[in-house]
């Protein structure tokens, strides 16, 4: 038998003593170990929010007959559901007639508004938008008695959780027999915009 040969049967024997020695320390150490580190977060319900910038001002010439001069808010309104139930909400707006302030202040019924959703958009992470209803060319009136009857802006079915942007387009009608506003002071009206 050769020097070599009997060499590489030393290392080999040692080699394996080496490895069953390993496996015998390993088996006196036990079983790998293992722990647990809980995580815990407590959700509370938010609310229901609106953002309605203002409508952009606009102005108009009289020509003698009815004309429509159209406006929308330079940013979109937001409406948001934030109590996490997927409930059913809806968004409504109504409207006082429009005044010049003077002596005397001059109006245009609001009856001569007209209010459009546009389309809607769910934010970051919100249910999709579909489903959401809107309304198309909407007229605020005056059926009987004091106040504005309500036009649905947005009709959410549910569940539509977070928040849902669009951009209203209000329509006004400036009437044949309008009076030209006092100086100073435009024609303003204010739309009382809520949600439920």
């Amino acid at each position: 038998m050769s020097a070599r040969s009997s060499t590489g049967r030393a290392r080999a024997a040692a080699a394996l003593s080496a490895l069953a020695a390993a496996g015998a320390l390993a088996l006196a150490a036990g079983p790998l170990q293992a722990a647990t580190s809980d995580a815990e977060v407590t959700v509370n319900a938010g609310s229901l929010g609106l953002s309605t910038p203002d409508f952009a001002p606009q102005s108009a010439t009289l020509t003698g007959t009815a004309q429509v001069v159209s406006t929308s808010p330079g940013t979109p309104w937001t409406a948001t559901d934030a109590r996490g139930t997927g409930a059913p909400w809806s968004v409504t707006a109504s409207a006082t007639d429009l005044v010049s302030v003077g002596s005397p202040n001059r109006s245009i019924a609001a009856a001569n508004l007209r209010l459009t959703t546009g389309a809607v958009t769910a934010g970051t992470g919100a249910d999709p938008a579909t489903g959401i209803g809107g309304t198309a060319s909407s007229p605020f009136t005056v059926p009987t008695g004091p106040g504005q009857t309500n036009v649905t802006v947005l009709s959410a079915p549910g569940p539509h959780r977070g928040s849902y942007a669009f951009t209203p387009q209000l329509d006004i009608t400036i009437p044949a027999t309008a009076q030209p506003s006092h100086a100073g002071s435009p024609y303003t009206a204010t739309l009382t915009v809520t949600i439920s």
